[in-house]
């Protein structure tokens, strides 16, 4: 065969290839991973939001940005409040590393203060950004019609978790010192710890 005739077939998203997966045991399986993994991240990221609102060694945010991550906390804390539901009516295993994500997510919120009000945004950016495509990838596997209210309310989450990014990104993230090496390190955490909270 000619290499010049041969067609590259399309990528598939990971949604098209976990619905070509067989059986409703597999659908179940990954919906728990789903719920799983958006308890462990929601959890963590209400204690990234109180660390960053903590007065920490004398540093605390000034009276607007105080309000806003209070928001954003209250926000995150509703999307904590929906899974936690659904976890328990589904009778889904949480993660077993939730004292990680309490006390992991509350450092690195707490270290991005203490590093500058620029570096705090700059957490809060890499942070959504991460969230904000793991959601979208979780909206476009949702497509049957028994998904569609578990499928709008992870659209209203991912327009906050958006909305948090965007907010971050006016407010000056890419900014702080060192933007480029740490938004891709605290990238890369977020992304590992997605993978683990999925089976562990």
């Amino acid at each position: 065969m000619n290499p010049e005739t041969q067609t590259v077939p399309p990528v598939k998203s990971k949604a098209e290839i976990y619905r070509n997966l067989p059986g409703a045991a597999t659908k179940h399986r990954l919906q728990e991973e789903m719920l799983r993994v958006n308890l462990a991240g929601e959890y963590g990221a209400v204690h990234i939001y109180r660390g960053q609102n903590a007065p920490i060694a004398g540093v605390s945010a000034a009276y607007a940005e105080r309000e806003n991550i209070a928001h954003m906390a209250a926000q995150e804390q509703e999307h904590l409040l929906e899974f936690e539901k659904r976890v328990r009516e589904t009778g889904t295993r949480p993660s077993l590393l939730a004292p990680f994500w309490k006390h992991g997510g509350f450092f690195l919120g707490a270290a991005s203060r203490l590093a500058g009000e620029k570096s705090a945004h700059l957490c809060t950016e890499a942070v959504e950004t991460v969230i904000d495509k793991h959601y979208a990838e979780q909206i476009e596997y949702l497509s049957a019609p028994e998904d569609q209210e578990l499928r709008e309310k992870l659209e209203k989450f991912r327009a906050e978790e958006i909305e948090h990014k965007e907010l971050a990104q006016n407010a000056g993230a890419e900014q702080a010192p060192f933007y480029t090496i740490i938004s891709a390190a605290i990238r890369t955490l977020c992304k590992t710890a997605v993978k683990v909270a999925k089976k562990v």
